[in-house]
Parts: C-alpha cells; structure tokens; sequence
C-alpha cells in the first residue's frame, strides 16, 4: 500500500510537471513574446497610403483604422522592414484620428504592425509602391483660344520635379456648369481642350483637376481634388461669325449658278439676237458706187 500511494504521489507530481510545460510553451508559441493574448484579433482593419518624395528625399506613410480597437486599450502603430533576421521597426506619430511616419526606403518589404499593453503584436504585410496617392495639382489656368473656338485647360503638379512619379501618373479633369452634372476627361498630359461648340453659350463653369499613379511602376489611389477654377464661356459672337460665313457660302453657289445660266443664253441667242443687236450688218461702199456708175442698158 505504501508503494502503491508513494508511486501515485510521483505520478501527479510528473502530470502536473507536463501540465505546466505544455501550458508555458503553449503560451509563448501563441503570443510570440511571453504573454497571453487569446482574445486579440488577428488582423486590425486600417487604411494606408504613402507619398513619395514628400520632402526632399523622405516618402511618408500614413494611415488610419477603419474600424478603431476597444478604448480601454493602448495601442501603437510601427512601420517594420525585416533585415537579416531581425525587424527593425519604427513608431508612427499620432496625428488626431490618422498615424505618420517619415521613410526612405520605398522597396523593401515591410509590415505595419499594432503593439497593444498585455496583447501580442499583430502585423499586416505593406507594399508602399502599390498605395501612392499623389500630391494634389496646382495652379490651373484657363484660357480662351478665339479662332478655334477652344478653352484650354491647363496645370501644374509637384510630381513634375521629383523623380519617381515623373510623367508616370494620370490626371482626370472635371468640368461642370451650375445646375448641371460633373463631366471628366482623362490623359496624362498637363493640359486638354475643351471644344467650345459643346459647352453652353456665355454661362458659367468650373474646372478641377486630381492625379493618380498610372500603374506601370506604381499604383494606388486619386489624389485629392484641386481648388476649382471658375470661367465663363464666349457670348454668341462666334454663331455670327458662323451665320456669315454660311451666308458668304449660299451667295457664292446661287452667283455661280447665275453664271452658268448667263453663259448658256449667251451661247444659244448669240448668232440670232446678241451679235446683231451688237454688231449690225454695214452696206458695202464698193457694191453701192458700182451699181450707181452701170450705165443703163436701155
């Protein structure tokens, strides 16, 4: 009996020894650093874009939750490149309801990560180069082109000095009249035309402009809009212009036409009528004088 109980006391000593072994290293395979943190999402919904080159050689991220976390927690959010075999990660700065952060390295893979008190760290894989959103254009000018009847439309962006986004984006123009719908046009190019025939007489118009990354090295979103330009369209001097120059054409063809008709009376009464009137028939002098000077027969 006593070996029996003294068997049973080691048996629950080495139960309870495997139970807290597997218990810690259940604990450290689940949180990665020692913690507990079953009850923590493991993903975190949160929108980011970057800037590249947004001052002088620095690109910027940043980013904000679509979904924000519990409030009784306290949490960060760290940008993380991994080299070698260690991540190297740098805090975003909170700025009101978004995060911020200063880079320089645009290729490498990187995570965005949030750490939370008593929660493990949760990370989402980021590539910066597919979430650009370009700075916003500037400095558009409208300007009238009376002969051809067109307003051209053009504008500047920040992009056009820096060397990433160089004639790499496409920009999308909108054009409205009050009381009416927003129209766009898109090219990559710094300026467009507007026809003047397809816009509405002596009225009012805005124009703004926005840039997106083109997809051939980058990709991501539309930039914000510009500041709308205002104009106001040519009153209807051009539709007199026009009303004339088709006046000028009709009276040419009707002129041509009389000319034709004049050319064949001309040609059918000339023999008859025309040269007659024109040039009449003189006797001839000698004919005249010899019948005068025949002596009489009887």
């Amino acid at each position: 009996v006593l070996r029996m109980t003294q068997m049973s006391t080691v048996l629950s000593i080495f139960i309870l020894f495997l139970h807290t072994t597997f218990g810690e290293s259940g604990c450290t395979s689940a949180d990665g650093d020692g913690t507990f943190g079953d009850d923590e999402p493991d993903n975190f919904d949160i929108n980011c874009f970057s800037q590249l080159e947004f001052k002088d050689s620095y690109s910027s991220l940043t980013c904000n939750f679509t979904e924000l976390p519990p409030h009784n927690i306290n949490y960060t959010l760290a940008l993380c490149t991994k080299e070698d075999s260690n991540y190297v990660c740098s805090n975003m700065e909170k700025q009101e309801d978004a995060y911020f952060l200063k880079f320089t390295d645009i290729l490498s893979n990187k995570d965005i990560c949030m750490n939370s008190e008593m929660k493990r760290r949760v990370c989402k894989s980021l590539v910066v180069t597919d979430i650009v959103k370009p700075e916003v254009p500037f400095n558009i000018n409208i300007t009238y082109q009376k002969e051809a009847n067109e307003y051209l439309i053009h504008y500047s962006t920040p992009n056009s000095w820096k060397k990433y986004l160089k004639d790499k984006l496409i920009h999308q123009r909108a054009y409205w009249q009050e009381e009416g719908t927003w129209k766009t046009i898109e090219s990559p190019y710094l300026q467009v035309k507007l026809l003047g025939k397809n816009l509405e007489n002596d009225a009012s118009y805005e124009a703004k402009v926005r840039s997106q990354p083109n997809g051939d090295y980058f990709k991501g979103m539309w930039s914000e809009w510009s500041t709308s330009k205002s104009f106001r369209t040519a009153r209807e001097e051009h539709s007199t212009e026009s009303y004339s120059s088709v006046v000028m054409v009709i009276l040419s063809i009707l002129g041509f036409m009389l000319s034709i008709v004049m050319i064949v009376l001309i040609v059918t009464f000339w023999e008859n009528r025309i040269k007659p009137a024109v040039w009449p028939n003189i006797p001839d002098h000698k004919k005249t004088l010899e019948q005068l000077c025949k002596k009489p027969k009887n």
